[in-house]
């Protein structure tokens, strides 16, 4: 999710062409994902680091203090963190931080066996920092 609609089209047409039949949602700000989450139960989570309301460490803290969210697949992507935010991110669980510009490519393949797994096998996430 990201305040970008360049962005976030690219990590739909991605996923879309990746996997085809997987479903992705968007959000504008960080309050609006946690209700997406709340709504739809999703496996993964893709969420900026830089959204309005809450930013994206906000919302994966908010989601790791919450059991229900323990195990959700969740990659951070921004354009401005370094290796502070990735550290705290890892902490939290988070499979990957990406920096942008995000080649198509390299998402496809760190989408592909996160969609494709199936939603029952998601105790322990692989890591891609």
């Amino acid at each position: 999710m990201d305040t970008d609609s360049e962005f976030r089209k690219l990590v739909h047409t991605t996923a879309k062409a990746t996997v085809p039949g997987c479903r992705v949602h968007s959000a504008t700000d960080g309050n609006m994902a946690l209700d997406l989450v709340e709504t739809i139960s999703p496996h993964l989570l893709l969420i900026d680091l830089s959204l309005p309301d809450l930013n994206g460490i906000e919302v994966v803290a908010t989601l790791r203090g919450d059991e229900r969210w323990k195990y959700m697949q969740i990659i951070v992507v921004s354009g401005n963190g370094g290796k502070r935010e990735a550290a705290i991110l890892s902490n939290m669980n988070v499979i990957a931080f990406l920096t942008k510009p995000i080649d198509q490519e390299e998402l496809a393949d760190l989408l592909r066996p996160l969609l494709e797994r199936p939603m029952s096998i998601s105790n322990s996430p692989p890591s891609y920092f």
